[in-house]
């Protein structure tokens, strides 16, 4: 039913819901890879699509969809083909963001964790990187990240590079208005 309404419909709320719930089923269907599906969405001249196309991807919390996202977040030359654009708009990329996050929050294994970290690491510490919703849903994507140190060293490693990250970024002197993004880190 979900399936055959988000081919049918042209609502962008019922666009939106229809990918949030087959995310959170996560599953594929025989001729019906989920994940395909939300990238063709990323397409869609509405923005409220393609930031939930986004997330949806992350709301599956499959590992497959880190390199679409990490992709997606980071703008690159074949991401901008999903999208159809010269450019991720920052918002598609906040959420891309956010639903990275969200996939390693609901991994046990550090080693998934350590690669949605490395991803949002690189645009946190980007020096070009100036919108502020990036920086913001990066810094949350970090907390999601949820590395468990009673699992062991592996996840240990994980939590130290975090922190390590997120007093780093922490320290870096900025403006007052940017100070407002840097209050996140904590």
């Amino acid at each position: 039913a979900l399936r055959r309404t988000l081919a049918e419909t042209t609502n962008q709320h019922v666009t939106s819901a229809c990918m949030i719930a087959l995310a959170k089923i996560g599953l594929d269907m025989p001729d019906y890879p989920i994940l395909r599906e939300f990238r063709k969405r990323l397409k869609r001249g509405n923005q409220e699509i393609r930031e939930v196309a986004a997330l949806s991807m992350g709301i599956t919390k499959r590992v497959e969809a880190i390199d679409d996202l990490g992709a997606l977040l980071e703008n690159t030359n074949e991401a901008r083909k999903w999208v159809g654009r010269a450019k991720v708009t920052d918002r598609t990329r906040a959420f891309a963001a956010y639903g990275l996050g969200l996939i390693a929050r609901g991994s046990s294994d550090a080693g998934v964790k350590m690669r949605v970290f490395e991803l949002l690491q690189r645009v946190l510490l980007d020096k070009n990187q100036k919108d502020r919703d990036i920086t913001i849903a990066v810094l949350n994507g970090i907390r999601l990240l949820d590395p468990r140190p009673e699992l062991g060293g592996s996840h240990r490693r994980v939590l130290w590079k975090c922190l390590e990250t997120l007093e780093k970024y922490q320290s870096i002197p900025l403006s007052k208005s940017r100070q407002m993004v840097q209050a996140h880190a904590p």
